[in-house]
């Protein structure tokens, strides 16, 4: 995905789905990226509802489980 705006590095960050989790890092952007409000200095495993900041842009992950 990319975002057009000034605040964002070219290579921001990454977000992966491995092992039934989302993992979310920052590649060493400028500006760094947030998780739930909290700057992400580290992988950050997605496991429920979260927001990420990525400059002016929030992305809204979850989970989503299939009915048995």
């Amino acid at each position: 995905m990319v975002f057009q705006n000034g605040n964002v590095s070219t290579r921001h960050a990454q977000i992966t789905f491995r092992g039934g989790m989302f993992i979310v890092v920052d590649l060493g952007s400028t500006n760094g990226i947030y998780v739930n409000g909290r700057m992400a200095d580290k992988p950050i495993v997605i496991n429920g509802p979260n927001t990420v900041h990525i400059a002016v842009f929030a992305l809204s992950i979850s989970m989503i489980r299939e009915a048995a």
